[in-house]
């Protein structure tokens, strides 16, 4: 088999085992033939999907191509490395232009989430309630279930999916000082 064809099958098995893997979120997704010109997946929710299986790396061309066919959708990149097989395609590389990843975030009501260095390797007491509910553990604002709820609610409908229920369900120990210890520690 020559290199040119060689690296051709690679391109187009690749194509198919990310088309495999959006399914499991899109299951109308469908795979576009490499002989005809735009998008690389068909039925992908927001997003202008790309695939590309190189070992050079030009990830501005490849975004401005998925740009191109975009039509208004989000437009995305699945990058498979060298060295990850199928087996590893959930660890292949995604990436988009950073505006529209903000803008997803946002979207999600994700934003405003920041962690802040701890002041204990064990044990933290639970710091006041930051504002729109949740709590602070270890410098964390872990939002409440209501708005981990509608975040995940909010970033399936972004994507398109429809019709799932999402029920957040935590446990946690206090110690005797009203502080949230981890599973470790409570043990």
């Amino acid at each position: 088999m020559t290199q040119r064809k060689s690296r051709t099958d690679r391109g187009r098995q690749t194509e198919i085992l990310a088309w495999k893997k959006w399914k499991t979120v899109y299951p109308q997704c469908r795979v576009v033939a490499s002989s005809l010109p735009g998008r690389d997946l068909l039925e992908t929710g927001p997003f202008a999907v790309e695939v590309k299986a190189r070992s050079q790396f030009n990830p501005g061309a490849w975004i401005r191509q998925a740009s191109r066919n975009s039509q208004g959708d989000i437009p995305l990149v699945v990058m498979r490395p060298n060295g990850l097989g199928p087996e590893q395609v959930g660890q292949w590389l995604v990436f988009m232009y950073q505006d529209d990843f903000l803008g997803l975030v946002k979207r999600a009501g994700l934003g405003g989430i920041q962690r802040t260095p701890r002041r204990s390797p064990t044990k933290q007491p639970v710091e006041s309630t930051p504002p729109g509910g949740g709590e602070r553990v270890d410098g964390l604002h872990i939002p409440s279930n209501e708005d981990v709820e509608g975040a995940v609610h909010t970033l399936l409908s972004l994507l398109g999916v429809e019709g799932w229920q999402v029920q957040v369900r935590r446990s946690a120990s206090r110690d005797s000082e009203g502080g949230l210890l981890r599973e470790a520690d409570a043990a």
